[in-house]
C-alpha cells in the first residue's frame, strides 16, 4: 500500500515541475509551486505513517510546511497583483523585460 501512495506523491511531483518549468502564466507556476509542497507533506505523512497511526514528527513537520506554503503563496499572489496592476499581464515575458 505505501508503494502505491510513494507512486503517487510521485507522479504529484512530476506534474508540478511540469507545471513550474512550462507554464508562462505566473498563476499556473505558483499553482505548480503549490502542488510540489502539498506532495512533500504527503510524502511526509506516508513515511511517518506506522500501521493505523501517524508519527508526530511527520504531523508536525507537513503542518509547519503548510503553514510556511501558505504565507508564501500569498506573497506571490500579492507579487503577481502588483504585476499585473504595472504591466496588465501576468506572463514571465512581461518580467523579463524588467532591467536593474
Amino acid at each position: 500500500m505505501y508503494s502505491i501512495l510513494v507512486l503517487f506523491t510521485f507522479l504529484l511531483i512530476s506534474l508540478s515541475i511540469y507545471c513550474i518549468t512550462t507554464k508562462k502564466s505566473i498563476i499556473k507556476t505558483v499553482i505548480g509551486i503549490e502542488i510540489f509542497t502539498s506532495s512533500i507533506n504527503l510524502n511526509f505523512v506516508i513515511m511517518g505513517a506506522r500501521g493505523e497511526s501517524v508519527d508526530a514528527l511527520a504531523q508536525s513537520f507537513a503542518i509547519i510546511s503548510i503553514a510556511i506554503g501558505a504565507s508564501v503563496a500569498a506573497l506571490a499572489l500579492a507579487l503577481i497583483i502588483n504585476v499585473y496592476r504595472h504591466y496588465g499581464k501576468v506572463d514571465w515575458d512581461a518580467l523579463r523585460r524588467l532591467k536593474w
